[in-house]
């Protein structure tokens, strides 16, 4: 008799390549469209407060609108070929966020607030020590704006980390973690060249103010989204800002500026009768006559 033939079972064995990694499924992977809405409602309330927060800083006119808004892991996200990060964080919200800024538009900023016209910018990876401390306090005014447009749902402040400290941060962030990366186009003057400067916000961070505004899950309402909005609106209407009377400019030559110690007086080119303008963000608001309040010097508002 012949042997029997030898049943074979095949197994299918993974190629040594192959790993496993844990995977959380009660982590949220996208938000709900209702509360993707509320959070767009949000960024677009920052766009007006940080453009007059660059006028008023670098003295150019400047934009900010919202671009887009997506939702993916960390290591998913595309960033500038050369970026400075700044994490910060919204006490008492957990976790941190991330804003993203290209090299190429800090070194202008930098550049602008020297005093440069933005047209010879060094092409570098990276900011030195001292340009990174120069952007500090305008990195903070741009924070401090993005936790103005949240506060509506609690009292929040933005945390500068520093760069060096930010960069080590960023390395260590978990890839799989989900984000919800927006970014804005920035116009700066008249620079040829738009930037986009992105916000990182984990949903870690981001559930928890969501989830005070109460917005349910089918949605919401016209009437919710309008008031929402006339809610924003008024939230916009505390934001501090500054007022310049100015008086016209005159002109001087090298020699003269070289020669001018105390008690030099200096004519302007301005009339006594003709009034001086108030300026809001580097925008003309008003035209003023100069006065007085008992001790105080004051401008008393003749027309717009």
């Amino acid at each position: 008799m012949g042997a029997r033939p030898v049943d074979t079972l095949r197994v299918n064995t993974p190629p040594a390549a192959a790993s496993s990694e844990k995977f959380d499924f009660r982590r949220q992977k996208t938000l709900e469209r209702a509360y993707l809405r509320s959070v767009e409602l949000l960024l677009e309330s920052y766009c007006k407060p940080a453009a007059s927060t660059l006028t008023g800083s670098l003295r150019q006119n400047c934009k900010v609108e919202l671009r887009e808004i997506v939702q993916n892991p960390w290591e998913s996200l595309s960033h500038p070929e050369s970026y400075s990060p700044v994490v910060f964080s919204l006490p008492p919200l957990p976790s941190r966020g991330i804003m993203i800024m290209p090299v190429p538009m800090a070194l202008l900023m930098v550049e602008l607030k020297l005093g440069g016209n933005g047209h010879r910018i060094p092409r570098r990876s990276s900011l030195t020590e001292i340009e990174a401390v120069l952007l500090k306090e305008l990195t903070n005014e741009l924070l401090a704006r993005m936790a103005v447009a949240f506060s509506h749902a609690t009292e929040l402040h933005a945390d500068w980390q520093g760069a060096e400290q930010s960069r080590q941060i960023v390395q260590r962030l978990p890839g799989n973690e989900m984000y919800l990366y927006a970014t804005f186009d920035i116009a700066i003057g008249d620079i040829a060249e738009n930037f986009q400067l992105s916000f990182a916000f984990p949903f870690t961070m981001l559930i928890p103010l969501l989830e005070s505004f109460n917005v349910r899950s089918e949605g919401v309402g016209v009437t919710d989204s309008r008031n929402f909005r006339e809610s924003m609106r008024a939230r916009m209407l505390d934001v501090p800002v500054s007022i310049e009377a100015r008086f016209k400019s005159t002109t001087l030559s090298y020699g003269e500026v070289m020669a001018i110690e105390p008690g030099a007086v200096l004519s302007l080119g301005h009339s006594r009768s003709e009034p001086i303008e108030l300026r809001v963000g580097g925008v003309v608001l008003h035209k003023a006559q100069p006065t007085r309040i008992g001790k105080r010097v004051a401008a008393m508002i003749v027309k717009e």
